[in-house]
């Protein structure tokens, strides 16, 4: 941090966040579709080692600085299931543990809350050189995991960015590029839409497009927070953008064999060589030639093939297909699949009496 730096920049981005402003002792925990100004403390208090109880004086020079939030990703709004007190118990008005009518059993109370999945914020705090100095340090070294909104939602990236000296929270908006995930994925907007905090002067009128919202906190302490006002304004802000944050990594393609080249039936005879003609699990006349590795497909060495029987090869098909088929495969010879390849062998055999008789080789 320089001397002077009057602002510090956070990036909000993870699988999932929330920011509740309206529900309180509901059965639907709701989200403002961005950071309210009482989380995003509550996260810089987190991460100071503050309590709930224990913010005092430090949260009141926090509530002095002004918040701006720029929407990189709004992200995709969504319901989860929850239940509260399941086993335990929940108290009732009457202070009275619920109990259910019919079974009398402790009751759970079911609650659904809303989360931003997939959402990316830039916030920049604006204010006091000496607090945003304690906020970037804090950030920087945090006492306690700061999280987003709620403890299930953890940050995918770093929180702080860094600080600097801006004379409106615009500038310090404008000031960070923006950047994508995947250039395939997200496209580069012309405009981002950005969420401001309007602080009027005594006896100022208030802007026409301000809306009032209560999420200045004013105490953490339970049981109830306490929170004041203050006005926002919508605007729209323009930055430079820079190159994605991942590049494509390609998906390996899946091992594939050409069983008509010269070349496998090369190696299919090598290895009936080494087996001399024989089922390496059953020692009946061999059929097929299985792959135990294909880390090399294409140019097999005897030691990653097996010769197996019809019957043999089909038990182990059935082992493979019903687990995930990586680069290596069932090995006839490990003895510790001995026992399933006998059992798949049994459920062949009795499927084919059924059916009348073995299957077709096409």
């Amino acid at each position: 941090m320089q001397p002077g730096d009057n602002a510090v920049l956070m990036r909000l981005e993870g699988a999932l966040q929330s920011w509740g402003v309206t529900s309180r002792r509901t059965t639907t925990r709701d989200t403002a579709p961005h950071p309210s100004k009482s989380g995003v403390l509550g996260l810089i208090c987190c991460a100071m080692g503050l309590a709930r109880g224990g913010a005092g004086g430090t949260l009141e020079r926090l509530a002095k600085l002004m918040m701006g939030i720029r929407v990189d990703r709004p992200g995709t709004l969504c319901a989860d299931y929850h239940t509260v007190g399941a086993g335990r118990g929940v108290m009732a008005a009457g202070g009275k543990i619920k109990q259910t009518a019919t079974t009398h059993e402790l009751e759970a109370v079911v609650s659904q809350r809303l989360y931003l999945s997939d959402a990316s914020f830039l916030v920049a705090l604006l204010g006091n050189t000496r607090t945003v100095g304690d906020v970037a340090g804090a950030l920087r070294d945090p006492r306690w995991p700061p999280y987003l909104g709620r403890k299930a939602c953890v940050p995918s990236s770093p929180i702080f960015i860094r600080t600097g000296s801006y004379s409106s929270l615009e500038e310090a908006l404008e000031s960070e590029p923006w950047r994508a995930r995947l250039a395939e994925v997200d496209g580069a907007p012309c405009e981002l839409r950005a969420v401001l905090e309007a602080r009027l002067a005594s006896g100022s009128p208030v802007p026409a497009d301000a809306v009032a919202v209560a999420d200045v906190p004013v105490s953490f302490a339970p049981p109830v927070p306490l929170h004041e006002a203050r006005y926002v304004v919508e605007r729209t802000v323009r930055c430079r953008v820079e190159g994605p944050t991942q590049t494509p990594c390609p998906c390996p393609g899946r091992p594939w064999v050409d069983y008509r080249s010269p070349q496998w039936k090369q190696a299919r005879a090598a290895r009936a060589k080494v087996d001399l003609g024989l089922c390496v699990f059953c020692k009946q006349p061999m059929v097929d030639v299985h792959h135990v590795d294909y880390s090399h497909a294409g140019a097999e060495p005897p030691e990653d093939l097996r010769s197996l029987c019809r019957l043999c090869h089909d038990a182990i098909s059935m082992i493979e297909y019903g687990g995930e088929a990586g680069t290596r495969r069932v090995d006839p010879c490990d003895h510790r699949v001995r026992a399933l390849v006998l059992q798949k062998r049994g459920e062949i055999l009795a499927a084919r009496r059924v059916r009348g008789g073995p299957r077709r080789r096409r």
